[in-house]
């Protein structure tokens, strides 16, 4: 098992993912959840991280942006990696925390019209991120992979 990961790194990955995931902020019960479940999430386990994943890490703390292409790029090319396990966990806090739990179960509302433009939008915007990811995280992820000759701990500030 690794080591404990610093309450602050895990409170700006709490804040940066919520944000994301429901667009609100993360209250203190939240972040707590999350440094809770942190301490068994598989991948501390297991053993199973890539050489890529802490430079995912790395682009997916800087905020919105870096975390909407770094999910999009490992949705496809690292689908149990750590990122998506972070994800993961905090999608299932917020889902039954109180104070987040309706933000992640609320449907669309509107129009039809409305309510299919909002989702073409977001289709849109999903490919979009895809694309990019594809194009600025694909050949980082390869000189990586071959270059690099181990991959340095998940568990840093950089």
């Amino acid at each position: 098992m690794t080591e404990p990961i610093a309450t602050e790194l895990l409170d700006r990955e709490v804040a940066v993912f919520t944000r994301y995931l429901i667009g609100t902020t993360a209250s203190a019960y939240i972040c707590a959840c999350y440094r809770d479940g942190h301490s068994t999430i598989p991948y501390r386990g297991l053993g199973t991280t890539t050489k890529f994943d802490p430079m995912l890490l790395t682009i997916a703390r800087t905020g919105q942006a870096g975390v909407r292409l770094a999910d999009a790029y490992a949705r496809w090319f690292l689908p149990s990696g750590v990122l998506r396990q972070k994800l993961v966990l905090l999608l299932a806090i917020l889902e039954n925390a109180p104070t987040s739990s309706a933000a992640t179960t609320r449907a669309t509302l509107g129009s039809r019209t409305a309510v299919l433009a909002k989702i073409c939008g977001a289709t849109a915007s999903g490919v979009a991120a895809i694309v990019a990811g594809l194009l600025i995280l694909g050949p980082l992820h390869l000189v990586t992979t071959l270059v690099m000759p181990k991959h340095p701990s998940l568990d840093t500030h950089d």
